[in-house]
């Protein structure tokens, strides 16, 4: 079993205990707790895949604003540290991989609330700037967003400065340093630049500069406070049992019927099946890569051959691979994040049967 298929199973099972517990009991807080750290091991998982292949982010026209405040909320929930924002009022759209992108973030505020224990304000701001390409940074002449992540912790030692993006290095007795390290690798793939300034007694201040896009910010779906249900058949092709279980049992309280096949085939011949018994699947959620199997990838393209109304969604590990980053352009409606998501899994459905891509 693979380590996304692994978490898949501890996330997908924490956020479904999440729906059916009273908020007010106290194993309500406990679970948010476990559901946190799970959470960022999720996050965790995604950069060290992102720091082994090496590939190239899955970029689109975002609201760097929208990137902040979300990755932000996440990682000072139940924290005693709290956020100021600060954003220009003309901030410029940026061309990135918001979940990378979120990702740096998240290493930011995590590392921001870490350095006070007690508590404090982690200042976030965005501004754009213009560089001439003289800058000792090196970066080309153009338009830039300039995000910064203060805190008001003990510092970081001016000898130890050049060493923060090491693998392994880490001013915390118990840190790996790979947050830092993971960071500086998605900016740099990114185009961009990043820098870190600290001192003793004081606090540190992290910034990174990113490309701006001269395109619009690509409107995302406002997050829902309830998982979003619906009605319909979906045929999910999966090599895993834990995500047969998982995602079978989750679609099935949000009111699906759900039938699971291991393969591309399989899930050909469930098709064709329901097709000539005049009960056609509505969705079709693939996984991108089988083990010995036919995958996503190649399914799709067949699906459509048997009907070209079909609709699919594809899930993956990989965010880099190609069909995850332009989905459409493979043939399907929408895409879905391993480890699997239980929010997200849910509003990606409902969207794509709404009509709507995701």
């Amino acid at each position: 079993m693979q380590p996304e298929g692994i978490l898949s199973g501890v996330t997908g099972n924490l956020g479904l205990l999440q729906r059916l517990l009273d908020k007010d009991r106290e194993e309500y807080e406990i679970l948010m707790e476990a559901k946190k750290a799970a959470s960022r091991t999720r996050d965790l998982t995604l950069q060290l895949i992102t720091f082994a292949k090496g590939g190239a982010p899955a970029k689109e026209a975002a609201s760097i604003e929208v990137v902040v405040r979300d990755a932000t909320t996440l990682s000072l929930r139940g924290a005693n540290t709290k956020a100021e924002y600060q954003f220009a009022e003309d901030l410029l759209s940026v061309e990135i991989d918001t979940g990378q992108i979120g990702q740096v973030i998240q290493n930011f505020v995590i590392n921001a609330d870490q350095a006070m224990p007690d508590g404090g304000i982690v200042k976030i701001s965005a501004k754009n700037i213009e560089l001439s390409g003289e800058e000792p940074f090196l970066l080309e002449a153009g338009n830039y967003v300039k995000v910064s992540v203060e805190d008001e912790g003990a510092g970081i030692p001016e000898n130890l400065l050049p060493n923060i993006f090491d693998p392994y290095f880490s001013t915390k007795p118990t840190g790996h340093g790979l947050g830092l390290s993971i960071s500086h690798s998605i900016i740099k793939r990114h185009g961009g630049y990043i820098a870190v300034h600290s001192e003793v007694g004081v606090g540190t201040m992290f910034a990174f500069y990113l490309p701006a896009s001269e395109e619009q910010a690509v409107a995302g779906a406002e997050r829902e406070e309830e998982f979003p249900r619906g009605t319909g058949r979906i045929l999910l092709m999966d090599d895993e049992e834990m995500i047969h279980r998982i995602v079978g049992r989750a679609l099935g309280i949000f009111g699906y019927e759900v039938d699971s096949v291991q393969c591309g085939d399989e899930a050909l011949q469930a098709y064709k099946a329901s097709l000539e018994a005049g009960s056609p699947y509505d969705i079709v959620i693939m996984d991108l890569t089988i083990p010995g199997g036919m995958g996503g990838k190649e399914a799709v393209g067949k699906l459509h051959e048997i009907d070209p109304h079909a609709r699919a969604i594809v899930s993956s590990g990989y965010a880099a691979d190609p069909v995850m980053m332009k989905c459409a352009d493979y043939g399907f409606a929408g895409k879905v994040a391993k480890p699997v998501d239980i929010e997200e899994l849910a509003g990606t459905v409902k969207r794509v049967l709404e009509g709507g891509e995701s």
